[in-house]
């Protein structure tokens, strides 16, 4: 059983993993989106927005390799009125 429970556990973990030229392409387009946000928003404001604690937060992530920022980052920036760039 023990060994059944193990052999699960390994399978879902290959099934979830992400593949590292998807991370690194997820991990570039995060850093450019958090180029856009500090040059657009975090530098002088934004015309809708102030600056963000959620989009720093969102930024610190992607500087250590975690993409889960990705979407505050797309977030904040399309209520700002700024286009996406487009994600390979």
């Amino acid at each position: 059983m023990k060994n059944a429970f193990l052999l699960a556990c390994t399978i879902c973990g290959y099934t979830f993993a992400q593949p590292p030229e998807e991370n690194a392409r997820d991990l570039a387009y995060c850093q450019t989106l958090a180029t856009l946000y500090r040059t657009y928003i975090d530098s002088r404001g934004s015309r809708h927005l102030a600056p963000s604690a959620d989009a720093d937060i969102a930024i610190d992530k992607c500087n250590s390799g975690n993409t889960i920022g990705i979407r505050t980052l797309e977030h904040v920036l399309q209520r700002a009125k700024i286009d996406l760039p487009p994600r390979s």
